[in-house]
């Protein structure tokens, strides 16, 4: 999946979660580190997203793999990403669906069993996607240069 793809995902769940993304006053991206791993061909981009409500950051990784070479830019459009967010909203929503399709940076999570029947699923159509600090990060990335690509986000 690309990051496109990831997007238009989280667009068919939630639509606030990329306005969040773009527009919350008070999110910060801090702390972006690239580490390109050239056996496997994967560029790797971790980060710190601040929240805008609370004084906690969240940890980001943005995984872009067949990266060629390190001097390359990933694309946002066409380049198969993985990625992760310590964020509940990613925990909840996403995870188990971007595990699923192969879009889940680092280790397995452990696996989220609903508790209750009173209240309704947090992804009832099942579809990969990205939380608001990732959203947040793909643009911090673009904006400073990092990847190409990525004129919907």
């Amino acid at each position: 999946m690309t990051a496109v793809q990831l997007v238009q995902g989280t667009n068919k769940l939630n639509k606030a979660t990329i306005q969040n993304g773009r527009s919350g006053t008070g999110m910060k991206v801090e702390h972006i580190r690239r580490t390109y791993f050239k056996g496997t061909m994967m560029m790797q981009y971790f980060a710190v997203v601040k929240s805008q409500t609370e004084p906690k950051g969240y940890s980001t990784i943005i995984t872009f793999m067949n990266v060629a070479k390190a001097e390359t830019l990933p694309s946002l459009d066409t380049s198969t990403v993985r990625v992760r967010c310590s964020c509940p909203d990613f925990f909840f929503c996403y995870s188990h669906y971007n595990k699923v399709n192969n879009a889940l940076a680092g280790g397995v999570l452990r696996n989220y069993t609903r508790k209750t029947k009173t209240r309704p699923e947090r992804n009832p159509i099942h579809t990969p996607g990205v939380c608001k600090h990732l959203i947040r990060q793909f643009i911090s990335m673009r904006n400073g240069k990092l990847v190409t690509g990525g004129s919907v986000i």
